[in-house]
């Protein structure tokens, strides 16, 4: 039987230039989609990394919207090329 060494996840992700393409990791398996996003996939990530990618990422969440912006997005359609015609 073989066994297969695993990689140390310890480094952190490389930094990337801020144009670099995110990695489409709905079509891909689960293990490569970890190793896209430098996880291991039997400890996942330290407390020390999740702090590094909140500062970095921010918290995963989807920002709610406010009535204030509802009613600018609201005005500005009214003000659009289309409706104008």
């Amino acid at each position: 039987m073989q066994t297969v060494a695993r990689k140390s996840v310890a480094e952190g992700p490389p930094s990337k230039p801020p144009t670099a393409k995110a990695p489409d990791i709905a079509s891909v398996p689960v293990p490569d989609t970890l190793e896209a996003l430098y996880v291991n996939p039997d400890t996942g990530l330290t407390h020390a990394e999740v702090d590094v990618r909140r500062k970095e990422h921010g918290y995963n969440e989807v920002a709610e919207k406010t009535a204030k912006k509802e009613e600018d997005e609201n005005i500005n359609d009214c003000f659009n090329g289309f409706v104008c015609f």
